[in-house]
Parts: C-alpha cells; structure tokens; sequence
C-alpha cells in the first residue's frame, strides 16, 4: 500500500498526526520567544488536533487491511510539508 492509496481512516490519521506534530512545534516555538499568547492559542489547538488523532487513529484499528508504519509515516510527512509555509 503506497501513500497515495492508504485506506480513508489511515489518511485521516496520518492528517491528525502531521496537525498534532506541527502544533507541538508552534508551542515550542512560542514558549522558546516567551509568546505566551501565541502559545496558549497553539496549546488549545493541539489539544483539539490530539483528540482528532485519538479519533482518527481508533478508526484505523476498526478497519480492513492494515498500513505499515513507513506508509503511514511517509504520509504524515507529506502533510506537514504541506502545512509548513513557504
């Protein structure tokens, strides 16, 4: 199974991961300036990106099939390059 034919709940979970990771790396980031503004509203996303993964990863286990954790991975990546500006 290559990245692009993940089943839909494997897609979403990987989505839901490369939000969360991104998320992580804002709040690092705004603790590391002392923003504590920007953290708080990064901290309230995260913790609605990491409920969206618990989600997203439940249906996966619910689901025919399986994906490797390099597809899965792969994946994830791509979609945090995809959220990463330019």
């Amino acid at each position: 199974m290559s990245e692009a034919n993940l089943t839909p709940a494997a897609q979403r979970a990987a989505d839901a991961y490369a939000r969360t990771v991104v998320l992580l790396g804002r709040c690092g980031e705004a603790s590391h300036q002392a923003d504590w503004a920007a953290l708080a509203e990064h901290a309230g996303a995260l913790s609605t990106a990491a409920d969206e993964l618990s989600t997203a990863a439940g249906a996966v286990t619910r689901e025919e099939g399986s994906v490797t954790p390099g597809e899965f991975h792969a994946a994830a990546q791509h979609a945090i390059r995809r959220m990463q500006p330019e």
